[in-house]
C-alpha cells in the first residue's frame, strides 16, 4: 500500500507545485520587467489618444500637409490685397500683364519658401532642395518656373491667357501647401 499511497501523494502534490510554480513566476524579476513594458506601452497608447483629441482631425491634417486643399483660402489683409492685384492682372488682355503676373506670383511664393525656412540662394535652388513627395504642385511649380525663366530671357516669348490662368493656379495652391493663408 505504501507505493499507492506515494502515487496518491504526487498526484496530490502537483497542482500545489504547478500553483506555486505559477506564483513564483508573477514575483520573479523577468516578470516585473513585463510588467513595467506593458505599463510604459499603455502609458504611450493613453497619451497619443489624448493627443489625437488634442489636436482633432488628424487623417485631415495630413491630407492637407500631403496633398493640400481643394479649395483656395480666401487672402486678407496686405499679403492678400498684394495677391489680388496680381490677379487681378489676368483679368486684362494684354500678354503683358499676363507675364508679369507670373513673375510677380513667383517672387511672392519665393518670399513664402524663405519664410518657411526653404534654403537655397534662389527661388531655383529653393524648390530643387525640396523632396518631390513633398508637395503634390511641386513638379508644375518647376515647370512655371521654366517658363518664367523664357519670359525674362526671350521678351518676344508668348503665352495663352488659359496658360498664364493656369500658372498662377498652381502658385496659388502651392501657397495653400505651404500653409500661406
Amino acid at each position: 500500500m505504501n507505493e499507492f499511497s506515494d502515487v496518491a501523494t504526487t498526484a496530490e502534490q502537483a497542482p500545489i507545485d504547478t500553483l506555486g510554480t505559477i506564483v513564483a513566476f508573477f514575483d520573479s524579476t523577468p516578470f516585473l520587467i513585463i510588467k513595467i513594458i506593458i505599463g510604459f506601452y499603455c502609458t504611450v497608447i493613453f497619451l497619443d489618444i489624448i493627443m489625437l483629441f488634442y489636436l482633432g482631425d488628424v487623417s485631415k491634417k495630413i491630407r492637407q500637409l500631403k496633398y493640400g486643399d481643394d479649395v483656395i483660402p480666401k487672402r486678407t489683409g496686405k499679403t492678400g490685397k498684394s495677391w489680388e492685384k496680381i490677379c487681378s492682372r489676368l483679368d486684362s488682355n494684354d500678354e503683358s500683364q499676363w507675364k508679369l503676373a507670373i513673375l510677380e506670383a513667383e517672387e511672392f511664393v519665393d518670399k513664402d519658401l524663405v519664410g518657411q525656412g526653404y534654403k537655397g540662394d534662389n527661388f531655383s535652388e529653393r524648390i530643387n532642395n525640396i523632396p518631390q513627395e513633398t508637395f503634390e504642385s511641386l513638379e508644375k511649380i518647376k515647370e512655371i518656373h521654366k517658363i518664367r525663366n523664357e519670359i525674362i530671357k526671350n521678351p518676344d516669348f508668348e503665352i495663352s491667357h488659359g496658360r498664364a490662368i493656369l500658372a498662377i493656379e498652381t502658385f496659388e495652391k502651392f501657397r495653400g501647401q505651404l500653409g500661406i493663408e
